[in-house]
């Protein structure tokens, strides 16, 4: 099985991996497909890419991310080690679904509330974040925006 070890810059220096480190890759699938891997390792597409590469339309979604002045223990966050996922009703499909329907300008009007918003409290997971960010916290948020 082929690995990864490193990368090659085009400055010519050799970055290597740290152990059970990964290659993260900021370039299209069909450059990665059709130019970068043989037909070999190439894996059959995903339903959601096209044949083209191009991936289909799908939801959008916005992330918040909020640093905040004071520490977890201060805020009463400290203790949150679950993420929440809070939606507005018993069916999410159909809430998604009836949200993603408006129109334009019923979204710019606000006409439906976001169908549901996920919460989490990073700062509260990480056992290093008391000694590399002393006196603060964060809290995340991701909401649909289509």
């Amino acid at each position: 099985k082929t690995r990864a070890y490193g990368v090659l810059l085009d400055s010519g220096k050799e970055v290597l991996l740290a152990p059970r480190g990964q290659v993260i890759s900021g370039v299209s699938l069909r450059t990665l497909y059709c130019s970068l891997l043989d037909s070999a390792q190439v894996p059959r597409a995903p339903s959601t890419v096209e044949d083209k590469g191009c991936l289909r339309e799908g939801m959008a979604f916005m992330s918040l991310f909020v640093g905040l002045e004071n520490t977890g223990h201060e805020l009463g966050i400290d203790s949150i080690q679950g993420n929440a996922w809070a939606f507005r009703g018993p069916c999410f499909d159909d809430l998604v679904q009836k949200f993603c329907s408006q129109s334009p300008e019923d979204v710019i009007a606000r006409k439906l509330p976001w169908p549901g918003v996920f919460v989490g409290f990073p700062s509260s997971k990480d056992p290093a974040w008391h000694d590399d960010f002393p006196g603060k916290s964060n809290v995340t948020g991701v909401a649909p925006v289509n």
